[in-house]
């Protein structure tokens, strides 16, 4: 085999026997190979010495090592054990390669006359750290050198485990020797009931997807949700004893194990039940509950009882669910429910075949080989499971045939109304049609408006935020932001600040794709300007007749003119390259302008965009609010101006009081030491010195 590693072990270090030891003997390997059931002897505690051959350990407990690890409680007591068994092999068997197959539910170390075969898992004396390993059967090689053999098996059992009466059982610990090409005949057993199991948890996957699907088409028919559980359950099971059978963690099989019973008899028996029920409705009464709390409790028995619990927790009550089925579907039968005979069949057969299996599986009646690797027992769960799957699939199918057939004809009756009517629906449909429009634009209006008045808030909350003149800055920002939100296209915006009795204009500036942060620009009136540039001349008519303008275009000579204007007072040349540079090369200018008493504002395209008439109603609307926030301002830096003139008052209100508190000429330096705190407490910036002339 490829996959089987010998291990030649060169034992030439004599047996002592000189003290009489019981002996297993070997004569011959028959085809199935040997397993050592006898003659093994057991201790408790961990000394290596108990590894090697000429220990003497006649006064160990005889026990046979081959049984459910539940009847040899003695194993259990200590974190660590010994087994030991002796063996006279025949002198026809010494120097040829076989092999030896471990069972096991524990971990452990394989001594051969002291020499170290194998570990499988971790044998320690702390019991948190072992872990325990099935091999199931896989083949390790071994070598007898001569007649006389000790092996020794130093073994941890991993505690806290709930080892159950599983159809698999929990095997302590079974040693097996045989040819290496006999060692196949266990893996054969195990990869076939593997595939078994595979094939069953897909062919149920399938089922239950299928089953699923009806129900997501036709919902009223729950049977089809309840058998499509049924089928996704009996999958999970057949799949998890897949995993079961191959897999060398003990601790896995013990959990899995407990999942599998409770998949593949609880909620099995559970969503059949329930199947049936949803297909021939009666009165849930004691019966049902009790059946299916029975079921859902089932397992707590089984893992408290472990020579009855799996009978009382899973097959009585599986067995009950499976009658109370077969009843149901009896009495719709005798009703003359159509169909119902093919479920009578299924359960009844189910019942039948799966009984045989469990009689099979306890030892009431013998097991019959009927081919390589399969038995009778086989052949009766499989034959159960197809039964009640397949009669139940086959039901629920024509039951799904029929409806479908019925909704058919509802459809074609459905039709035939639906062309009378379909005149009438068509002109309700075209009145409602009409007023859902109107309703429709009466709530957008007033959505738009929710909306404009929620920026026009957050204008007014900036604005009551200011605490100086200083936080200007920020409104603005908020101004530009709210316009951008509120969907207005532009490519740039300002605002236009005016002084009263000037017609100086100072403007707050923003481009979003081109100006990271809006920048002030100064208007300064100039008469020749006034009259050469249009778009001066319309700034300061707008100004100071408070004249709104609308989408107003510019050609490009008149841009360049409002340019070279804006660039004599202002320091263009810190402006970003590419925003002069799309300035000047601009073909074509729109401008539209919304004036207050104290500010205005505007949005400008330069690529010949304009504004509706309602986004100019908005820009108005936010000129409006930015109103009140600008006298807000203006209200703030007048009250700033008088604050420090007060405080500037104050100072030299002091400085007066030191001089005329003044009695002699010494004293003039304390003056002159008022004088320099008080400029510094009006914020007076000097990082060098200061000082006060004397003229005489």
């Amino acid at each position: 085999m490829n996959r089987l590693s010998i291990t030649c072990l060169l034992c030439f270090l004599p047996v002592s026997l000189s003290i009489a030891q019981p002996v297993f003997r070997i004569d011959s390997l028959p085809a199935t190979g040997v397993l050592l059931d006898k003659g093994w002897k057991f201790h408790t505690g961990d000394n290596p010495a108990w590894a090697k051959p000429e220990f003497d350990n006649s006064k160990w407990e005889t026990i046979d090592p081959t049984k459910d690890i539940y009847y040899l409680p003695q194993v259990r007591k200590e974190s660590v054990g010994w087994l030991r068994i002796h063996l006279h092999i025949d002198s026809s068997l010494l120097n040829k390669p076989f092999a030896f197959q471990l069972k096991q539910t524990a971990a452990s170390e394989i001594f051969q006359n002291g020499h170290l075969l194998q570990r499988f898992g971790t044998v320690s004396m702390q019991p948190e750290n072992v872990n325990a390993f099935n091999p199931v059967y896989g083949p390790s090689g071994l070598l007898f050198i001569q007649s006389e053999q000790v092996i020794a098996v130093r073994f941890s059992v991993q505690r806290g485990l709930p080892y159950h009466n599983f159809n698999d059982p929990f095997l302590f610990f079974q040693f097996r020797i045989a040819e290496i090409r006999a060692t196949d005949r266990y893996n054969d057993s195990r990869i076939l009931l593997r595939y078994m199991n595979f094939i069953y948890g897909g062919l149920f996957f399938l089922l239950g997807l299928i089953h699923f699907g009806f129900f997501v088409t036709f919902p009223k028919q729950k049977a089809n949700l309840y058998f499509s559980l049924f089928a996704f359950t009996a999958s999970a099971a057949n799949l998890l004893y897949s995993y079961i059978a191959q897999h060398n963690s003990v601790a896995f099989k013990a959990y899995a194990g407990i999942i599998a019973y409770l998949l593949l008899f609880s909620l099995f028996s559970l969503f059949l039940l329930l199947a049936i029920y949803a297909l021939f409705p009666k009165p849930k009464r004691f019966l049902f509950w009790f059946l299916v709390f029975y079921l859902l409790l089932g397992f707590i028995i089984h893992l408290f009882s472990f020579e009855s619990g799996v009978i009382l927790g899973f097959f009585i009550p599986h067995f009950l669910a499976i009658i109370e089925s077969f009843m149901v579907a009896f009495k719709a039968y005798k009703k003359g429910a159509r169909g119902a005979g093919l479920l009578v069949f299924g359960s009844a057969g189910y019942f039948v075949l799966y009984g045989l299996f469990v009689l099979n599986l306890f030892g009431i009646i013998p097991t019959v080989p009927i081919g390589h690797n399969f038995v009778l027992m086989d052949l009766f769960y499989h034959a159960s499971m197809i039964c009640v799957s397949m009669s139940f699939s086959i039901y629920l199918a024509r039951e799904f045939a029929f409806t479908s057939k019925d909704l058919e004809n509802q459809l074609a009756e459905v039709q035939q109304l639906s062309q009378e009517k379909q005149q009438l629906l068509t002109n309700q449909n075209e009145t409602l049609e009409k007023k859902v429009a109107e309703r429709t634009a009466e709530l957008e209006h007033k959505n738009r408006d929710l909306e404009i008045e929620a920026a026009l808030d957050k204008v007014r909350s900036a604005s009551l935020a200011m605490q100086t003149s200083d936080e200007l800055k920020s409104v603005i920002i908020v101004v530009f932001e709210q316009l951008k939100n509120l969907g207005l296209v532009f490519q740039g915006a300002g605002i236009q600040l005016y002084k009263e009795n000037s017609r100086d204009i100072t403007e707050w500036t923003s481009a979003p794709d081109l100006l990271s942060s809006p920048t002030l620009v100064s208007l300064p009136f100039s008469e020749i300007d006034f009259e050469e540039s249009e778009l001066f001349k319309d700034v300061l008519i707008g100004k100071e007749n408070k004249v709104s303008i609308l989408n107003k275009s510019y050609s490009e000579r008149e841009i360049n003119r409002y340019f070279t204007y804006l660039g004599k007072f202002n320091g263009f040349s810190e402006l970003p390259e590419e925003v002069r540079k799309f300035q000047l090369e601009a073909k074509t200018y729109a401008w539209s302008l919304a004036v207050e008493k104290n500010a205005g504002i505007w949005v400008d395209s330069w690529i010949g965009q304009t504004i509706s008439e309602a986004d100019f109603l908005i820009l108005k609307r936010v000129a409006s609010a930015f109103e009140q926030t600008y006298t807000r301002f203006l209200d703030l830096q007048k009250a700033e101006e008088q604050a420090r003139e007060a405080q500037i008052e104050v100072a030299l209100e002091r400085v007066r009081s030191r001089s005329l508190a003044m009695h002699k000429s010494d004293e003039l330096q304390e003056i002159v030491v008022v004088v320099f705190e008080k400029l510094k407490e009006l914020g007076l910036v000097f990082d060098g010195g200061a000082g006060i002339q004397l003229f005489t």
